[in-house]
């Protein structure tokens, strides 16, 4: 995950000044920085996660050569009760005058990506922003860039979907969705709901120094 951190940090960093156009050697110097911020040289495989880091930023800087880029802004989806707000991660113009809206993760895709709730919202959202786009997203451990293409009758029947979520979360109810592939990355350590402040300490033959404790903010 630290690996991740860091591209992201690069990804970030390049979509957030249209107008630059680094040289390898500067987009190694950004992975460099951000490799020293995330304690990655603490560990033995420091150079094969970097080399990894360097083939996924390297991606991410070729789907982009072609296309005019500008500075992502906030997109607004109105839903029953209120709004939802979602920030693309990118917003380029193909040299046909086509948008393309795109939200780029650094990990793989799930088999159900283009499929989820989350993507409905990211999709209505861009086509009320820019009537007409392309909606894509890009996963950079994938080396892809896929294009969304719900049905309008799924896009519905997403959006209700959500808008059911957001009541539940007024009205206070936050039920746990316990998966085994999301619990185990979770950087509150498998705990749900209030923690106490103070440490948590596993005892046993092979135990390890105490973990502290909250807050906590998964990305």
């Amino acid at each position: 995950m630290q690996m991740h951190g860091a591209v992201r940090t690069v990804v970030d960093w390049l979509t957030g000044d249209p107008s630059a156009t680094p040289s390898v050697a500067e987009l190694d110097a950004r992975l460099e920085e951000a490799w020293d911020l995330q304690r990655l040289g603490d560990q033995g495989y420091s150079d094969d996660f970097k080399l990894i880091a360097k083939h996924l930023v390297g991606f991410f800087v070729g789907s982009r050569e072609g296309y005019k880029k500008s500075l992502p802004r906030e997109m607004r989806l109105a839903v029953a009760g209120g709004e939802i707000v979602v920030r693309p991660d990118e917003v380029l113009i193909g040299k046909g005058g086509q948008t393309h809206v795109r939200s780029v993760r650094t990990g793989h895709a799930t088999s159900k990506e283009l499929e989820t709730v989350a993507t409905a919202v990211f999709t209505l959202a861009a086509h009320g922003a820019f009537p007409g786009c392309t909606v894509e997203f890009v996963h950079l451990s994938d080396a892809t860039v896929r294009a969304a293409s719900m049905k309008p009758k799924t896009l519905v029947n997403r959006q209700a979907t959500a808008e059911e979520a957001l009541a539940d979360i007024r009205a206070g109810r936050f039920p746990r969705d316990e998966s085994p592939r999301t619990c185990p990355r979770c950087p509150a350590f498998f705990i749900c709901g209030p923690v106490p402040a103070g440490a948590i300490e596993k005892t046993s033959q092979n135990s390890r120094p105490a973990l502290p404790v909250g807050p906590f903010r998964s990305d």
